[in-house]
């Protein structure tokens, strides 16, 4: 036998295995192809039924800092009318309970600690406190889009539907192993699970996104303590006769292994697991009692358990048997042939199907199933070996990434040359097959081709009446630049809380003079000009508070010097004080206010004010800390990470009490923020204004860059934009560009073109320009220019 010979055997030996799943392919086609018909129909029953019970979405945590965060708040972001979220901390010894703090504060979710007992007795404790008609359960790390609960709502419009299996896909792929992993993902999730849905015998409801009906769940016990208990629940619906559906439009993101060592860990677990489930329920395989599921389980089992070993025991025989001459490498190679042809087919049409065709740029991965075939046959034979030992179980819980470092901010134009060209020979080789509309796949496939630059995006521009002699000049100057027709956004200036341009019901004191002398609303009047012209609206409400603070002098904030400012609240007054209800009264008028989309709140900070005894003691109180912390010199240290997080924490509660009016009014609530310069990753704490405290209680952060009041080049947008978009979410924040400089004028039409291309390019999707009365027709050209806002985006 040659060298030659020796290296093809265990390619032809993983050909052979491709053809044995390729035979099951050829029955699992016309099914997996059904259900695109299937559900096709299913949505359109359920869009005309206007089906929407309450829903409560159950996430066990145990020591998940790195991730929660960000899961609760994709969580918390999804367009569902009616949900609940219930965390529940299964005796977390990091800072899980930290991480979820804003969330608690802010009434956001609903929480509960417990001592550790494992992930079934964390959801059974969430299924005890759920009020909702589906339960939802999901795992910590887990990333939900918008429609992910609305969309899995829909499959149970279906009375007959007592439970879902949904389509969990990896969290951006980094490395061969995880791009590999999409590609069988995509097989194994998107295709077969879609064929096993329309015979009904799906094996298994994934933890990280399973629906159940909640008196289904209640009635068969919940879950069982057990390594496994997703495994464990699906069997035991199968035994209940509940019908299980795959819930293909029902997506989260979800971390994968990215080293070969925790995909061995995770695989032991899922097989040790795997047998020690199918013993608990061993009275159900090959038992026609239990309808098709039963007979399924003799095939699962084959193909789980019994074909990977077959692998591993013929990749021992065969050198011999060639040796030999029993066997010939010719006799096998059509086996092979036809195995590699059927993956690379059934992997374009289970891509396709999944509506994904950037992932068919991963094909070529797919090379490393050979010898990661044979990885698996291993994970099997040392999993029965460990389960024959009856050797105690390792949970093995999989390495978390932080999943805000892993957000794709832009595709260079050679990526997307290749997305594209990958995704059209896709659609030329498999589209035929396929029952659904080639032209939009043909659509997605195409925008991967266009070519990068500053297109599109959000624009939006800040008005003041107080800026113009007359306040009625603030929204016609606008109006009458013809180049104002790309905006998205107007943020209208709505006042402070103790001098309004809106007409206050019962607060006449605090209105301003404007308002006095105007018959009308100034702000309403705004307003409906603006949402008249197809402008989306936000009212920014200042916090400063100068009258406030003259009638009050004791809530003024106090700097690091002892001397009261006379407009800036003492963040003591505001996060526990009448201010903080003052301000309260007037956000909760303003909300009220039926047209305007979103408010936002502003020049709420504190860097070097707020250091009397008032707030030495609220802050010993919080820290236990004695006096503040002090530099050599024994000056205040006002940058100190510790004041930053105490004062973020305030701040925190007094938006969180915004946070919860504007959801009552079904209003956006926006924060303006500062930018730490010299440590983006400070995220502006030394403001009071902890980036990572705050996300949770506002739907985006508008971000103050204002680069030329401190001085710095245009390019200085990029570095925030690329800061803000990889660590929070491109959608997460507006991009706040001032026009002012630091000689008391403004920047020029060439470096407002240079600070939104960086920015643009950086990440940026929302471009906020302030203030717009600094607009020159320059400006607006330059704008237009660059082919930003409303009529340039794809979407918005």
């Amino acid at each position: 036998m040659s060298m030659k010979e020796l290296l093809l055997v265990p390619i032809f030996l993983f050909g052979a295995v491709i053809f044995y799943f390729g035979l099951l392919a050829l029955a699992y086609f016309p099914l997996a192809l059904g259900y695109c018909v299937w559900e096709r129909r299913l949505k359109a029953r359920a869009g005309a039924a206007q089906y929407a019970p309450r829903v409560s979405v159950l996430v066990p945590a145990y020591n998940e800092e790195k991730t929660i965060s960000f899961s609760i708040q994709s969580i918390l972001d999804s367009d569902y009318p009616d949900f609940e979220v219930i965390v529940v901390n299964d005796g977390s010894t990091d800072a899980t309970e930290r991480e979820l703090q804003p969330f608690i504060d802010g009434g956001l979710i609903r929480y509960h600690a417990k001592k550790n007992g494992g992930k079934a007795s964390a959801l059974n404790a969430g299924i005890a406190l759920a009020t909702g008609d589906i339960v939802f359960f999901s795992d910590a790390d887990s990333i939900f889009e918008k429609n992910t609960i609305r969309n899995g709502v829909m499959y149970f419009s279906d009375p007959a539907t007592g439970a879902l299996s949904g389509n969990d896909t990896p969290l951006n792929p980094s490395g061969i192993l995880q791009k590999m992993l999409v590609v069988t993902s995509h097989i194994g999730t998107g295709f077969v699970r879609r064929a096993l849905s329309m015979v009904s015998i799906l094996p298994i409801i994934p933890g990280n996104l399973g629906m159940v009906r909640a008196d289904i769940l209640r009635a068969i016990g919940g879950f069982r303590e057990v390594w496994g208990e997703d495994l464990e629940i699906t069997l035991r619906l199968h035994r209940h006769g509940v019908r299980i559906v795959y819930g293909a439009s029902t997506k989260v993101i979800a971390e994968c292994p990215s080293t070969l060592r925790g995909l061995w860990k995770q695989r032991v677990r899922w097989i040790r697991s795997y047998i020690t489930v199918l013993s608990m329920h061993r009275d159900m395989i090959g038992r026609a009692k239990f309808g098709r599921f039963g007979i399924y389980m003799l095939f699962n089992i084959a193909s789980m358990m019994c074909i990977p070993i077959l692998q591993a025991v013929n990749f021992l025989l065969l050198p011999p048997a060639l040796y030999f001459g029993a066997i010939s490498l010719g006799a096998m190679e059509w086996v092979a042939y036809l195995g590699f042809g059927c993956l690379f087919i059934v992997a374009i049409i289970a891509i396709l199907l999944d509506r994904s065709p950037r992932d068919l740029l991963y094909l070529p991965y797919g090379v490393a199933l050979i010898p990661l075939s044979f990885f698996y046959s291993a994970v099997v034979i040392y999993s029965i070996w460990l389960e024959s030992r009856a050797l105690a179980p390792d949970w093995n819980k999989l390495e978390r990434r932080n999943p805000r470092e892993f957000q794709a901010v832009e595709h260079p134009g050679r990526r997307k040359l290749m997305l594209g060209g990958a995704a059209v020979a896709g659609i030329a080789a498999a589209g035929p097959l396929l029952p659904i509309d080639t032209d939009e796949i043909y659509a997605m496939a195409a925008e991967l081709l266009e070519p990068d630059g500053p297109l599109g995006g959000n624009l939006a521009v800040s008005i003041h009446f107080s800026d113009w002699p007359d306040w009625r000049d603030a929204d016609q100057a606008l109006l009458r630049t013809p180049e104002s027709v790309h905006v998205n956004q107007i943020a209208i200036s709505a006042g402070r809380p103790d001098w309004t341009f809106f007409q206050w019901q019962g607060r006449e004191q605090w209105w301003s003079p404007e308002q006095h002398d105007t018959d009308g609303d100034i702000l309403d009047n705004s307003v409906a000009l603006l949402t008249a012209k197809g402008y989306g609206t936000i009212a920014t409400l200042d916090a400063l508070a100068p009258r406030y603070l003259q009638a009050h002098p004791n809530c003024a904030a106090v700097d690091i010097e002892g001397k009261a400012s006379q407009d800036i609240v003492c963040s003591t007054c505001l996060a526990y004080g009448d201010y903080g209800n003052l301000l309260d009264a007037a956000f909760t008028a303003l909300a009220a206010k039926s047209k305007i989309d979103a408010i936002c709140i502003t020049e709420l900070f504190y860097d070097e004010h707020c250091f009397d005894e008032r707030c030495r003691a609220a802050f010993h109180a919080s820290t236990k800390r004695a006096d503040w912390p002090r530099d050599a010199h024994g000056k205040i240290d006002w940058q100190h990470p510790a004041i930053g997080q105490w004062r973020s924490r305030q701040v925190a509660r007094a938006v969180a009490r915004l946070s919860a009016i504007a959801r009552t009014h079904k209003k956006k609530l926006l924060m303006d923020v500062r930018v730490s310069r010299d440590d983006l990753a400070r995220g502006s704490s030394e403001n009071g204004q902890d980036y990572r405290l705050l996300l949770p209680l506002v739907h985006q952060l508008v971000v103050w860059d204002y680069f030329a009041m401190d001085r710095l080049s245009p390019r200085a947008t990029g570095k925030v934009a690329r800061y803000m978009s990889r660590n929070f979410g491109r959608d997460r924040y507006w991009h706040s560009i001032g026009l002012w400089n630091d000689k008391g004028g403004a920047i020029d039409a060439e470096q407002l073109a240079h600070a939104i291309r960086s920015a643009r390019q950086g990440g940026s999707s929302n471009i906020w320009i302030t203030p717009a009365k600094d607009l020159t027709n320059s400006h607006w050209q330059a704008m237009a220019r660059l082919k930003l806002g409303k009529d340039y985006a794809k979407s918005s």
